[in-house]
């Protein structure tokens, strides 16, 4: 039985999310045959080049869907991100603020207007932005990296701290970078107790976590749980 476009894009997204660029791309562009398939594919090709740090491309791929769908959330978040890649802090704004007023309830549009607040440092804004969706944040990853910033960002130490039961109930396979990212922000304002938490469990996560990054992650809790000493070595 022949697959249509829409198998394809069925097929493409399951192979981006396992991170199969090149037969993601290869089913992206079999949906480009169909009218109806092109914007989402056209924003798959940009979210693969996205990916591959070949920000002109995605955003070339990017402009042709949204030139064929203005609305296509996906291909402007991705988008917002190309802008943030290339130092074109403005138009990101541009490009989220513009989205949040397409489609404000969508909690991916909140997150990212979010991130991008809380790099300004404008925690006020961000959190505006992510409390009607913190709840559901808590049991992410990304979700809890940017709640712990943006409530530290507020100097809101509690509910930075309550922060850490949530992540050490995660499952694994978190990446140790994102633990990293998470307790960076601890150690900077004085929870380096809760930090250490963190930087164990991701220690501990798998034995192929600790034997491709072990020994840069064992050097970076150092760092961060031992400022001073590291300083002064």
């Amino acid at each position: 039985m022949a697959q249509t476009p829409t198998d394809h894009l069925q097929r493409a997204v399951a192979l981006m999310s396992q991170g199969h660029l090149a037969s993601t791309e290869k089913e992206a562009r079999l949906a480009l045959a169909q009218p109806s398939s092109q914007a989402v594919a056209y924003a798959t090709l940009g979210t693969i080049r996205l990916r591959q740090k070949k920000l002109d491309e995605s955003r070339q791929f990017l402009a042709q869907a949204l030139h064929l769908n203005p609305k296509l959330l996906g291909a402007r978040l991705t988008l917002g991100q190309v802008n943030l890649r290339q130092g074109k802090t403005g138009m990101a704004r541009q490009t989220l603020q513009d989205t949040f007023k397409l489609a404000p309830d969508n909690p991916a549009v909140r997150m990212n207007l979010a991130q991008l607040e809380s790099m300004d440092g404008n925690y006020k804004a961000s959190l505006e932005l992510i409390s009607p969706i913190a709840e559901s944040r808590r049991s992410s990853p990304a979700g809890l990296v940017l709640l712990a910033g943006t409530y530290l960002g507020l100097g809101n130490k509690d509910s930075a701290r309550k922060l850490v039961s949530d992540w050490m109930a995660l499952g694994e396979g978190v990446p140790p970078p994102l633990a990293i990212e998470f307790a960076k922000p601890l150690v900077e304002h004085e929870l380096a107790a809760e930090a250490v938490r963190v930087l164990e469990k991701a220690k501990w996560a798998g034995a192929a976590a600790r034997a491709a990054r072990g020994p840069d992650l064992y050097m970076r809790c150092h760092v961060l749980t031992h400022p001073r000493i590291s300083s002064e070595s």
